[in-house]
């Protein structure tokens, strides 16, 4: 009886402390957790850069690196980002022979190619070496908003307008008009790490 009832109340303290780490610690917890994973994953990240070139030997692919961006929700960090140039003496220590090859005026990645590979690697430097000069590209999000800038706050409500029965020619002035008042470059990392920004996973690709 005794061990019964010494059993029940081992369950109950037990019980306790898992409610009160999980309630009361959990964020901390997960502050700590994502330091330590935060320090591990840059390092790792630099020793996967040339296995990750190596898949491009044998196969007519372009494998992308793309830096850390900052966005609303992915907790940026300046300590774990990597630059552009940075990735590239890493993978120069493997692959001595990778040269900048040429690509088009609008593209948005700069890449490169070692001898005798049959793919190229590139690099989309929007933080260490913007590109934003020559940048081309516009995105509708999922709720019908246009954004002109990636990293821009400021959009355009395209569903509402189609939905008040704007016309095609309409549409089109809007669209130049967003166009024309774009911004000629960002805000660069540190400011973007504190503006108001939708999380990539709401602005979509």
């Amino acid at each position: 009886l005794f061990c019964f009832f010494f059993s029940i109340i081992l369950f109950y303290i037990s019980l306790f402390f898992f409610f009160f780490f999980f309630f009361f610690k959990q964020k901390t917890a997960y502050e700590m957790l994502r330091s330590l994973v935060g320090s591990e994953m840059c390092i790792r990240d630099r020793e996967e850069l040339s296995d990750f070139v190596e898949l491009v030997k044998d196969r007519p692919i372009d494998v992308r690196f793309i830096e850390f961006m900052p966005f609303g929700g992915n907790k940026w960090k300046k300590d774990v980002f990597v630059p552009f140039t940075e990735m590239i003496e890493v993978i120069e220590k493997d692959h001595p022979t990778l040269v900048p090859i040429s690509t088009e005026p609008n593209d948005t990645a700069r890449s490169y190619k070692c001898e005798g590979y049959k793919g190229t690697v590139s690099f989309i430097t929007s933080m260490s070496k913007a590109f934003c000069s020559s940048c081309n590209r516009l995105r509708i999000t999922a709720d019908g908003n246009l954004k002109v800038c990636l990293f821009g706050n400021t959009e355009q409500n395209l569903r509402d307008r189609i939905r008040e029965g704007m016309t095609d020619v309409e549409l089109a002035e809007v669209v130049q008009a967003a166009v024309l008042r774009k911004k000629a470059a960002h805000a660069g990392m540190d400011n973007l790490a504190n503006m108001e920004n939708r999380p990539m996973i709401l602005i979509g690709g």
